[in-house]
C-alpha cells in the first residue's frame, strides 16, 4: 500500500512571543521580570563606569597642572584612559546586545545543526492514479480515483470513491480531499527502478464531501493513524510517478520501516 492508497484506503474505514510590554501579567511573568533586572543593573554598571572614567580624568588633569612637565602628565592621562575606557564600552557594548534577542529566536549555535530539509520541485505537479478497485481480492468494497496535486512541500490529495468495480457509481464520502504536508530530508533509497527520493507526508487536515469530519468520523481518522507521517519514497521516471510499496514489512510507519521498492501502479503526471 502506497501513501496514496493509503489516503484512498480511509474511504473504506469511514464509509509566541510574549513581549515585555507593561501590564498585569507581564510584571509577574518571570522572564520579562529578569529582562528588566537585567536592563536596570546594567544601566547602574554603565553609570559608574562613567564615573570611574570621569574621576580618572579629574586625577590626570590635576597632575597635569601640578607637574612641572607636561609629558609625563599627557601620558599620564593618556594611559588612564586607555585602560578604563575599554572597560566602559565593554560594558555598554554588553548592555546592549545581551537582552536583544527576542522570546521567539535563539542565538546561533556553536555547532553547525546540519543541512535543512530540502525542498524539491522535481515532483510538482498535478498527477493521476486511474480507476482502481480498494480490494483487488473483493472488487465489491468499491473502487476510487486518486489525483494529487504536489506543490513544493504541500500537496493536496483527492480521493473519488466509488461503490462500484468500474468508478461508475458515487460511493458515500464521494470525494475526501487530504491537505499533507511533504518533507524531503535529503535522503535516496535505491531500488531496482532506480534511485528514488525519501519522502515525508503527513496528512494535515481532511473533509469529507468539502465538510469537516464528525466527532465519529474524527476519531475513526485518528484510530487508523491517518495523521501519523508516512514515511515513503518517490521516484519520478518520464510522466510517471512511482510511490512505495507499503504492502510488507517496510510499511512506511517508521524511518526505519521506509519502504526500498517502487508499487508498480504509478500515478501520471497531467
Amino acid at each position: 500500500m502506497t501513501t496514496i492508497h493509503r489516503l484512498g484506503a480511509v474511504s473504506a474505514v469511514l464509509q509566541r512571543r510574549q513581549d515585555c510590554a507593561p501590564g498585569p501579567r507581564n510584571r509577574t511573568d518571570i522572564r520579562c521580570r529578569l529582562h528588566f533586572g537585567i536592563f536596570f543593573l546594567n544601566i547602574i554598571i554603565t553609570h559608574y563606569a562613567l564615573r570611574i572614567t570621569h574621576y580618572a580624568l579629574r586625577i590626570s588633569y590635576h597632575r597635569l597642572l601640578q607637574s612641572n612637565s607636561r609629558e609625563p602628565a599627557i601620558m599620564s592621562l593618556s594611559y588612564k584612559a586607555l585602560a578604563v575606557l575599554p572597560v566602559a564600552i565593554a560594558l555598554l557594548t554588553g548592555c546592549s546586545s545581551s537582552d536583544d534577542t527576542p522570546a521567539n529566536e535563539t542565538s546561533s549555535p556553536s555547532m553547525n545543526p546540519g543541512p535543512s530539509p530540502t525542498v524539491l520541485t522535481t515532483y510538482d505537479g498535478e498527477f493521476l492514479k486511474a480507476c482502481a478497485t480498494d480490494d483487488p481480492a473483493d472488487p465489491s468494497v468499491g473502487s476510487e480515483v486518486v489525483s494529487i496535486t504536489i506543490s513544493g512541500d504541500t500537496a493536496v490529495s483527492r480521493t473519488f470513491n466509488y461503490s462500484d468495480a468500474a468508478c461508475q457509481t458515487p460511493g458515500t464520502p464521494a470525494e475526501i480531499v487530504f491537505e499533507l504536508s511533504v518533507a524531503y530530508p535529503g535522503d535516496t533509497v535505491e531500488t531496482l527502478q532506480g534511485s528514488a527520493d525519501a519522502v515525508n507526508v503527513t496528512v494535515e487536515s481532511v473533509t469529507l464531501d468539502g465538510q469537516m469530519p464528525t466527532a465519529e468520523e474524527q476519531a475513526r481518522l485518528v484510530a487508523t493513524n491517518t495523521y501519523a507521517t508516512q514515511y515513503d519514497i518517490f521516484l519520478l521516471q518520464d510522466s510517471s510517478l512511482f510511490s512505495g510499496d507499503t504492502d510488507g514489512e517496510l510499511d512506511g510507519s517508521s524511518e526505519e520501516n521506509r519502504p526500498d521498492s517502487l508499487d508498480p501502479e504509478p500515478a501520471i503526471r497531467q
